[in-house]
């Protein structure tokens, strides 16, 4: 018998432990932080509930450079519902990220205070590569060759001509992971 009434003493406690709780969870901006973006560099920003995704975000977001210009652009919400993107920035840059209040969650709750963030976003090292492992360039090719470029304006390539009979010795000698790529040529 005894047992029994601390079974039921015990669950009240749980019970009002876990009502006061839920009582004090409040809709709030959590953090905001460089993320990316289906490869897009993009300034996030997560919430303690999912937002509700009817409203028009962007009257609620304001993102700041670091002279104080707005940004222009406009806010995305991911696949989880509690973290917003914006992808209009800049590389090694400084930016704040105002979160006005009156913000809806999901459950129509609406975000007390404003926030505001600061984030500096990561430098972008330059590369450049090609396209693909391996080209054929004809001899009258004159559209070039697929090149991809993070943070470059001009490359300089230069191209050497193997005679056929030593491309084999020349791939046994080129490892992979080296910076040349094999360009087959037809005449």
């Amino acid at each position: 018998m005894s047992h029994e009434k601390n079974f039921v003493f015990l669950g009240i406690i749980l019970f009002a432990s876990i009502t006061t709780a839920s009582a004090d969870d409040k809709f709030e901006a959590l953090f905001a932080g460089q993320q990316t973006v289906d490869g897009n560099n993009a300034l996030a920003v997560t919430f303690s509930e999912p937002v509700d995704t009817r409203q028009n975000l962007d009257t609620y977001f304001s993102v700041l450079s670091s002279d104080e210009t707005p940004q222009q652009g406009s806010w995305i919400v991911s696949k989880e519902p509690q973290i917003i993107y914006f992808t209009n920035i800049e590389p090694a840059n400084q930016y704040t990220v105002i979160v006005l209040k009156g913000l809806k969650d999901a459950s129509g709750s609406r975000l007390e205070t404003e926030k505001k963030f600061s984030v500096t976003t990561r430098e972008i090292i330059p590369t450049i590569s090609f396209a693909d492992k391996g080209f054929i360039l004809a001899s009258r090719l004159n559209q070039g060759l697929p090149v991809i470029s993070m943070n470059i304006d001009k490359a300089d390539i230069d191209f050497f001509r193997i005679k056929p009979g030593f491309v084999d010795e020349f791939r046994r000698d080129f490892p992979t992971q080296s910076k040349c790529t094999i360009i087959t040529t037809t005449t």
